[in-house]
Order: structure tokens, then sequence, then C-alpha cells
């Protein structure tokens, strides 16, 4: 008797953000064409394999990705929150260099300064 659980992580298709190098987060952006394709190809390397649950993100994009993948299967899709991606906020929609440009901001800034920054933010939370 097998005792191993087997888990296959996956990421989503390509979105139209994805190839303007946009920030996604939680904003909720479809697969767009190629998206699909690579998800019915990565189903067909898939045929092979069992599978008893099916687990997602909620936002459109990994569970199409999800649901696809699992097209022949007729397996129920199961979304939750809890698996999307971190929320990046006002970043969402912007180019990823913004971020990268923010990110290294932050980690030239001092101890004091850092710890400045911290006790504002749990302030306005």
């Amino acid at each position: 008797m097998n005792n191993l659980t087997t888990f296959y992580i996956v990421r989503h298709g390509l979105t139209d953000w994805n190839v303007a190098s946009k920030v996604q987060g939680h904003s909720d952006i479809p697969l767009n064409e190629i998206g699909e394709q690579q998800a019915k190809a990565l189903g067909k390397k898939f045929h092979d394999k069992k599978f008893d649950l099916a687990f997602s993100s909620d936002l459109m994009r990994a569970k199409r990705t999800a649901e696809i993948v699992l097209l022949e299967r007729k397996l129920e899709v199961l979304t939750t929150e809890l698996l999307r991606e971190r929320n990046f906020g006002n970043f969402e929609g912007k180019p990823g260099q913004a971020l990268t440009a923010f990110r290294d901001l932050l980690s030239k800034l001092t101890d004091e300064e850092q710890a400045f920054l911290d006790n504002q933010v749990e302030h306005l939370c």
C-alpha cells in the first residue's frame, strides 16, 4: 500500500498584465489566449496523473487554469482566498519596475528609519 501523497503546484497561465510586466496581486485579471493554451498543454502533460482534489486561488486566472487542466476529469476546483497572490495595494496595475524601485528604496533605510516607518504603518492599520 502506498501511503505517499503527491502535490502538484502550478502557476496560472499567462495574462495580458504578465505580458505588460504589470503587478497583479489581488487584481482579478483573466488568462489571455496564450494562458489558456498553456493550461491545455499542461492538462495533456498531466493526462496520466490521478487527482483526488484540486485547490486554487479564487482569482479567475488561477481558477481558470485549474479548470482547463482538469477539464476531462470532471473534477471540481475548490477555491479559497488563502491561495491568493500577495496584495500589492497601490502598486497593482503599475509596471513591475515601480515595485522593484520601491523595494530598493526601502532596503536603503537605516534601522531607525525602518522602525519609524513600521511604527507609522501600525498606526494606519
